[in-house]
């Protein structure tokens, strides 16, 4: 199954990651920093973005979209890494 990665290399709490897909939406919760979370996620995906919100402990929120999603993509996995000064990475 194809999955969503979301890596805290910040130097701060992050209180939730939204991932927006095409037909499903992921919710990851808080991640601590240095920590990492893993959502897989269903193939049956119609063609589009992946969709982020990131919400940092202190409120701010930041969001944007990275990478393409196809349907069927057999083990796939979607790296989103969130850096220090708030700068959010992704590949896939």
């Amino acid at each position: 199954m194809p999955r969503v990665i979301v890596d805290n290399l910040s130097l701060e709490q992050v209180y939730s990651v939204t991932v927006q897909l095409p037909s499903s939406k992921l919710e990851f919760g808080s991640i601590k920093k240095g920590s990492m979370k893993i959502i897989y996620y269903a193939i049956n995906q119609s063609d589009g973005t992946y969709n982020y919100a990131v919400e940092y402990a202190d409120g701010e929120k930041v969001s944007g979209e990275c990478g393409y999603i196809t349907s069927n993509e057999i083990g796939k996995s979607f790296l989103l890494t969130l850096r220090p000064e708030r700068v959010i990475t992704c590949n896939s």
